[in-house]
């Protein structure tokens, strides 16, 4: 069993502020995250959407797959269409890109793009960021509204390495933030002046009014976290253990709860502005793969290699878990579930209690899709709700609605809308070009 030899409290509510998972290390040999926030809910769809790719019609079909609308979206010959609540985004795969605005039928935004565009990881307000995949100068568009920045530039950084999986968004989207991959320096801006500061320290959390990094004393000293206001003010300052990794649990403007893997062991540790140390909760039987921060449900997941711990924000054990911890794409910040990998088993939880909900098998360990408040979940050959699983074709690709209720599946024998409501519903069979939900 774990020892956090934490105080004896109930969870608290906490401020929707940010979480953070950083992934893997990319070609530059830096550390890239993905961020997990929540705008407003981000669930409501009334229908289905894709792409004329002749034409570059956004293609508008009611939730029986009739087609009722087409929109010029001015982008011939246009290769992709994602959407996020009533906004499509439309790309050629070259430079053309376009926004369009499902619910106006009108073109909100298009540009010639350098780069990848893609929409920010996590938040429901439609945010765009722009760049090459393998780094160079990152630009954040707010389609439909004034903001258009690049961020190196504007933060008068010579010479950035800015990547768009580490963008990171606030929940309300009005704090968009990113690490210079290169060096302990990263970047905030305040999306409604279109300002964009430099700030000391690598980022770790993105908060409704600023952000935290971590600046490196390197080896084995210990490092320090650094708060900043949007307009990148430092606000605060606290150490941290030598070799805090991950995201970070904000629990308020200048408190945060991490993970730190050191000579010591992997230790999940408290600290707050004007502390003289961090405060130890607990040193884990584990080493430490990945953490995720969910704060407005004051819980830190933990991931080692086959068991992830869960904790509340004051370092108790809500649960320990057989299984690595996953982060399916396009889960709010304060999500009601999570999902492990135990095995060849793909098993949800309920955040709040660790409890198991539903487990089923995966064909294959990969990319997975998710409704908002992650309690659906596709895998390789497999459909997993709150109903119990779903078998469907191992090369199909799924793209699960924002309420959990439907998903679209695109398998050898065409394209279907399933009704993960009701299980005996037949399939719809839909057009070839359908590819997302939309609320119009």
């Amino acid at each position: 069993m774990t020892d956090l030899g934490g105080p004896d409290a109930a969870p608290t509510k906490r401020p929707a502020i940010i979480l953070i998972v950083v992934l893997a290390l990319v070609a530059v040999a830096a550390v890239v995250g993905v961020v997990l926030t929540r705008g407003d809910d981000g669930e409501d769809w009334n229908s289905l959407v894709g792409v004329d790719h002749e034409s570059g019609e956004v293609v508008v079909l009611d939730e029986e797959g009739e087609e009722v609308e087409r929109i010029d979206s001015g982008v011939d010959g246009a290769v992709q269409a994602v959407s996020r609540g009533s906004f499509v985004l439309v790309h050629d795969g070259d430079e053309e890109t376009a926004v369009v605005d499902v619910s106006e039928a009108e073109v909100v935004w298009s540009d010639k793009v350098d780069g990848s565009p893609r929409w920010v990881d996590g938040t429901s307000t439609p945010l765009l960021v722009i760049g090459p995949p393998q780094g160079g100068e990152v630009r954040v568009v707010a389609p439909g509204a004034d903001t258009d920045v690049e961020l190196g530039a504007a933060a008068e950084l010579d010479d950035a390495l800015l990547a768009p999986p580490a963008v990171f968004s606030s929940p309300d989207g009005g704090v968009v933030a990113a690490a210079d991959l290169r060096g302990d320096v990263s970047v905030v801006v305040d999306t409604a002046a279109g300002e964009a500061h430099s700030v000391d320290g690598r980022l770790v959390a993105v908060a409704d009014d600023g952000v935290a990094t971590i600046r490196s004393a390197g080896g084995d000293e210990p490092g320090t976290v650094l708060f900043f206001d949007r307009e990148g003010g430092e606000r605060g300052s606290a150490p941290v253990p030598a070799g805090a990794r991950g995201g970070l649990l904000m629990t308020d403007d200048t408190t945060v709860v991490g993970v730190a893997e050191n000579d010591e062991g992997t230790q999940v540790f408290r600290v707050s502005d004007g502390d003289d140390e961090p405060e130890v909760l607990g040193t884990l039987e584990a080493a430490l793969v990945t953490t995720v921060a969910y704060a407005a449900a004051d819980r830190l997941l933990v991931a080692g290699e086959d068991r992830s711990f869960l904790f509340d924000g004051d370092g108790e054990t809500v649960a320990e878990l057989e299984g690595r911890q996953t982060a399916p794409y396009a889960v709010a910040g304060d999500p009601d579930c999570f999902a492990v990998e135990d095995g060849d088993d793909l098993v949800i939880h309920d955040l709040e209690s660790g409890d198991e909900l539903q487990r089923g098998v995966l064909e294959r360990s990969g990319y997975l899709q998710a409704s908002v408040n992650g309690c659906t979940v596709a895998g390789q050959g497999l459909l997993l709700g709150p109903d119990g699983a779903i078998e469907v074709d191992d090369a199909a690709l799924v793209v699960v609605a924002p309420d959990g209720a439907a998903a679209i599946v695109r398998g050898e024998g065409g394209v279907e809308l399933v009704d993960l409501s009701d299980r005996d519903e037949e399939p719809i069979e839909l057009d070839e070009l359908v590819t997302g939900f939309a609320d119009r």
